[in-house]
């Protein structure tokens, strides 16, 4: 089953070519990764898999929705971490949590409960004095 599938996936940014014809596919269970030198298309292409733009041409389906069309549907099953984070620096790391899940519109108790059990230490400290990698973790 493909959870992933792009076709002739195209993007242009005026005259310029960021994709050009961009086919993948990666199907359920397999582990996929970019890997290219600066300027080869790879955050473009997350960026249309994500809905952040709109392809100029192609195709590209997450768990078969449109990444475009159905992206609110797709983010409710996806999570995406970039490489620079850039979380509030004057909440602490308990605060950035509850906010996540208030912007998820879910009032999960025990998922809160859970984050926060093995991260005691990283939840009264402002977000500005954590470590990037240790950042990310509260995403």
């Amino acid at each position: 089953m493909s959870v992933l599938k792009t076709t002739d996936l195209t993007k242009k940014f005026g005259k310029f070519n960021a994709l050009n014809g961009v086919n993948i596919e990666v199907n359920k269970g397999e582990v996929f990764g970019f890997i290219g030198p600066n300027g080869a298309g790879k955050s473009t292409t997350i960026r249309v898999l994500l809905g952040i733009l709109k392809a100029t041409d192609g195709e590209a389906k997450i768990f078969g929705k449109d990444a475009w069309k159905d992206a609110v549907e797709i983010h409710k099953r996806i999570a995406y971490v970039p490489g620079d984070v850039n979380l509030w620096p004057n909440l602490t790391g308990g605060e950035v949590i509850d906010l996540f899940v208030e912007l998820r519109g879910t009032n999960n108790k025990s998922r809160r409960e859970e984050l926060m059990k093995n991260s005691t230490w990283i939840l009264l400290r402002n977000v500005e004095h954590i470590q990037r990698g240790t950042g990310k973790r509260l995403l």
